[in-house]
């Protein structure tokens, strides 16, 4: 079949860094050319060269693909594409029903998710959590529920980079400044308990968000974004090339998966956290996050932060033992088909 894939941002590839939605988008594609699939990506011109120019555009470009199915990982194309009388599988990635009140777009994000559930065929999500927080909305947009349109595929897992630990202790976090993913009091936590502990270091990819018009927001709200401490066992290392990105994770001692409780976190999975999984790094995370739940003896869940940096720092042997958990949890979750 020829299978198109809406999406934002830019593709993974040489020199590029890329965002969860895009490398959701990627994986879609390369699953699908694995099943022997010819497979079409569109997004924005305005974050791809050669990208449609608006929903007008878009929807002529997918028109004259002809494609036999469209898989949808942005919100904002989904009712347009809907009208190709093409069946639609709308990935459910992007959280942002419930990020859009940092931004004061609930109302319009409301009537944005439920004109896109409409036209969907099928729907996708990364964790069984989403799928019962997904029903009553699908209900809500006049889905018959009974027979269930929710499919949970994770995301999936890289291949483990060549392993090359530093000297130092190194510990790995990131993500985009949105309002909703503020990680510093954690940081501090854990920046504070190295100096105490007087080693290791921690290293932050990410920044300020990538994509051209992240939530519709206003200027006013970009201005908002909130900015790392400063501190000296702190790395602010940006938006790196995804291949450079995993070449760190294979130098990394753990990852710190630790931000303010949010619904979103509660409920889906993100690459990042699954890109730990995959380059072998035992994970310290909170509770409240759904990746807590498949973790197993891949990490530690607790909110005594100073407690897990501790045990990475002092057992080395259960450090090991996680990394070789993380390659049997890929295995048995995160693994390509």
């Amino acid at each position: 079949m020829r299978v198109l894939i809406v999406h934002r941002g830019v593709l993974p590839g040489p020199g590029r860094a890329v965002t969860g939605g895009a490398l959701r988008a990627w994986r879609h594609g390369q699953a699908l050319q694995q099943a022997g699939h010819e497979v079409f990506y569109l997004s924005p011109a305005a974050e791809t060269p050669g990208g449609y120019s608006d929903i007008r555009d878009l929807t002529w470009r997918a028109r004259h693909l002809t494609a036999d199915r469209i898989v949808c990982v942005s919100m904002d194309a989904a009712p347009a594409l809907g009208t190709l009388g093409v069946p639609l599988a709308v990935d459910l990635y992007q959280a942002r029903l419930l990020e859009s009140p940092f931004a004061g777009r609930l109302a319009r994000a409301g009537v944005q998710y439920l004109r896109a559930l409409a036209v969907g065929s099928t729907f996708i999500v990364t964790h069984p959590r989403e799928r019962w927080s997904w029903l009553s909305v699908m209900a809500l947009a006049g889905i018959d529920v009974r027979s269930d349109p929710v499919l949970v595929v994770p995301p999936v897992a890289p291949a483990p980079p060549e392993r090359k630990t530093s000297a130092e202790p190194m510990f790995v976090t990131g993500g985009s400044s949105w309002p909703w993913h503020d990680p510093r009091p954690a940081l501090r936590r854990v920046l504070d308990h190295l100096d105490r502990r007087g080693t290791g270091r921690l290293v932050w990819f990410g920044g300020a968000p990538l994509l051209s018009d992240a939530l519709d927001a206003p200027e006013s709200e970009v201005k908002r974004v909130w900015s790392l401490p400063e501190h000296p066992r702190l790395e602010r290392a940006g938006w790196v090339p995804y291949t450079e990105l995993l070449r760190r994770y294979g130098q990394a001692t753990a990852a710190i998966d630790l931000a303010a409780a949010h619904p979103a976190r509660a409920l889906r999975i993100s690459h990042r956290q699954v890109d730990y999984l995959g380059c072998r790094l035992p994970v310290l995370t909170s509770p409240d996050a759904a990746i807590a739940e498949d973790l197993g003896e891949a990490g530690i869940v607790t909110e005594d932060v100073e407690g897990g940096i501790d045990r990475f720092l002092d057992d080395p042997p259960a450090v090991q033992a996680m990394r070789a958990a993380a390659a049997h949890r890929v295995e048995q979750r995160y693994a390509s088909a």
